[in-house]
């Protein structure tokens, strides 16, 4: 199909150009560049300007005109571009065209308008309005000048096209000027920077449309635009679901926040108690943020009981927003708090350690309440006589308040005391309360000795009990003054109550008749009576001979066996007489290594004890046998 192309390079000269309509002023400046934006009104939160030139020609390369003039041998004489919205809904609500005329008789034309809508292809599809703008409406622009024709809808009583999606639409043009529709011509751009497939115009021969690209080698850009209004997005609307909260108790409760708008709602939370509590009972989490269109965010509103005394609690939840319409919701929170006394007691045992003396000791016990009602302490009691506790009648404490109560111990008998004291309340969960309490007394050692006084005639033997009355270790030995008197053990050491028997002999050998006297003295570390001697009278009636029938026994050791020796060795010893005896182990420096018999009463006659070597290391040692004044030793072998 033939075209005629006339081309024109031409310096761009684009004046400044306004046109208005009775809601808004357009304004078109120099060098427009893709989607370039004709300012709109000034927002304190800008989305984006409401009102858009859209546009495909490159306006620095407007250096060609198409026509379609009748005489070509076509009919053709419908320019149409195609315009895709960034964003919808929309309004079309003008549009721009830079015009000229071939023959150069400048005039003032006119020009039919349409707007189409747009096939899957990319053509015109069906005609959505139409009007005429008459002759002498529009500007030719003279070659060495370029004007941009303004046609707003308003002005021709044309209402906007409303698109609620972002679909793409034609603006189709047919310029005239007079009866003639065929000596005008539209500008495009020479194509070569972005060539495009939207600009073409209507085949009448074929009854189609046809795109410049499919024609010629480029795809020219026609310089016709689109004007279009974004309506204002709507205001961030807040949502409080739900718009109430019922509260049964201590838990979380979830809360929706929505923006049914379309801005961006920004939002926080401020809690508001009726009283200011020493704990905040209500938390918010998030307390603020942002939400875009649609957009939601459950917060977790959680309250607690913890701290609060019984009663009505009252609160508000404060919604703060840049909704205009609602910039604060405020939601109403009452909890009912039944007061629970809880009762606490410091120390939760109580130990008056070791008392060595019978005066009464104290020791504080403290009682608090760390509920949220009245504690009410009916009775205090103690299950042990040696303790005592100062409690009259019922004692009131008061919420998060606390008391003493004196605990006596008075020590009378010497020993271990144990008891527990009782708290009975009106707290529902511990009641009543049970208070380990305990006390030593310990006296110190006391030696008790019976009998007092011996009486003999022509000697024997005699029993004396020896008992440590005290709580403390008691350690005693005697002392023996004459020859014809000995008392086994000598010496020795008793644990609290327990006895010792103690031997004593007199022995008349070689004494005159006479009467005698002596005594036997006990040394101890009993602080009250430290030194304690027992009278013993004897009276001789002929010279005392001494036991003839008795046969002596050898005092020592008779055999350690096996020697040297590994794990374990046996220990044999005799004794003459009936008495203390000591065994030990020492090593060549002297030292004790072992206690194997340790002041023990033995009866005469032979003995044996086994040597443990386990625990010893390789070398030489020595058994030492002491039995009063007799002592014997012998060495032995440890091999490993």
């Amino acid at each position: 199909m033939k075209r005629l192309i006339t081309l024109l390079v031409m310096t761009l000269l684009i004046p400044k150009v306004i046109f208005a309509t009775p809601h808004r002023s357009v304004i078109h400046l120099k060098n427009h560049t893709f989607n370039s934006t004709i300012p709109g009104p000034v927002r304190d939160n800008p989305h984006r300007d409401p009102i858009e030139v859209i546009s495909y020609d490159d306006e620095d390369a407007l250096v060609q005109m198409l026509t379609l003039p009748d005489w070509n041998g076509f009919e053709d004489h419908s320019f149409n571009v195609r315009f895709t919205p960034r964003e919808a809904p929309f309004q079309l609500i003008g549009l721009q065209v830079v015009l000229s005329d071939l023959d150069g008789n400048a005039r003032n034309p006119g020009m039919d308008v349409a707007v189409f809508s747009s096939d899957d292809e990319g053509y015109p599809l069906e005609e959505i309005t139409s009007f005429e703008v008459p002759n002498r409406n529009l500007i030719l622009s003279p070659e060495n000048n370029l004007e941009w024709n303004e046609i707003s809808f308003a002005d021709y009583d044309v209402d906007p096209i409303e698109f609620e999606e972002a679909v793409d639409f034609h603006i189709v043009l047919n310029v005239i000027q007079g009866d003639q529709r065929d000596t005008l011509a539209v500008m495009l751009d020479d194509g070569r920077n972005e060539p495009t497939d939207r600009s073409g115009f209507w085949n009448s021969e074929w009854e189609v449309w046809d795109l410049i690209e499919i024609v010629y080698e480029l795809g020219y850009n026609f310089a016709i635009r689109a004007v279009v209004e974004y309506p204002d997005p709507e205001p961030p609307v807040i949502i409080i679901d739900p718009n109430a909260i019922e509260v049964d108790g201590p838990g979380e409760y979830p809360i929706r926040i929505i923006n049914t708008g379309e801005e961006i709602l920004e939002w926080r939370i401020e809690v508001v108690f009726n009283e200011e509590p020493e704990v905040p009972w209500i938390q918010c989490e998030p307390q603020e943020g942002e939400l875009g269109a649609e957009e939601e965010v459950q917060v977790m509103v959680t309250i607690s009981d913890e701290g609060l005394v019984g009663g009505d609690h009252q609160a508000e939840l404060h919604f703060f927003s840049n909704d205009p319409e609602n910039p604060e919701i405020v939601l109403s929170i009452a909890l009912e708090v039944i007061g629970v006394p809880v009762l606490e007691v410091n120390p939760v045992e109580l130990d008056f350690g070791i008392v060595d003396d019978p005066e009464p000791r104290n020791e504080i016990l403290t009682i608090s309440n760390t509920g949220t009602e009245l504690l009410i302490i009916d009775e205090i009691s103690v299950d042990n006589d040696f303790f005592s506790i100062d409690f009259g009648n019922a004692l009131e404490i008061g919420i998060q308040d606390s008391t003493e109560v004196t605990v006596t111990f008075t020590p009378n008998v010497p020993g271990e005391h144990r008891g527990n004291i009782q708290i009975s309340s009106n707290d529902p969960e511990n009641n009543p309360v049970l208070i380990p309490v305990q006390a030593i007394y310990v006296t110190p050692p006391a030696i008790f000795i019976d009998p007092l006084n011996i009486e003999s005639v022509d000697g024997g033997e005699y029993d004396i009990i020896l008992t440590n009355e005290g709580s403390l270790l008691l350690e005693w030995s005697t002392v023996v003054g004459v020859e014809w008197l000995t008392i086994e053990p000598s010496e020795g050491q008793n644990d609290p109550w327990e006895e010792t028997t103690l031997h004593v002999t007199i022995d008349t050998t070689g004494l005159a008749p006479d009467n005698y006297q002596a005594n036997i003295t006990f040394n101890s570390n009993d602080p009250v009576n430290p030194e304690v001697a027992i009278s013993v009278s004897l009276e001789v009636t002929e010279l005392g001979v001494g036991n003839q029938s008795a046969i002596p026994l050898e005092f020592g050791i008779n055999a350690i066996y096996p020697n040297p020796f590994n794990s374990t060795a046996t220990i044999r010893f005799s004794l003459a007489t009936r008495g203390n005896v000591t065994l030990q182990l020492f090593d060549l420096t002297g030292h004790i290594v072992q206690n194997l018999i340790r002041r023990c009463n033995l009866e005469p006659g032979e003995h044996a004890i086994m040597l443990e070597g386990a625990n010893l290391t390789a070398g030489i040692y020595t058994i030492r046998l002491q039995q009063n004044k007799n002592v014997q030793t012998q060495t032995i072998n440890v091999i490993k």
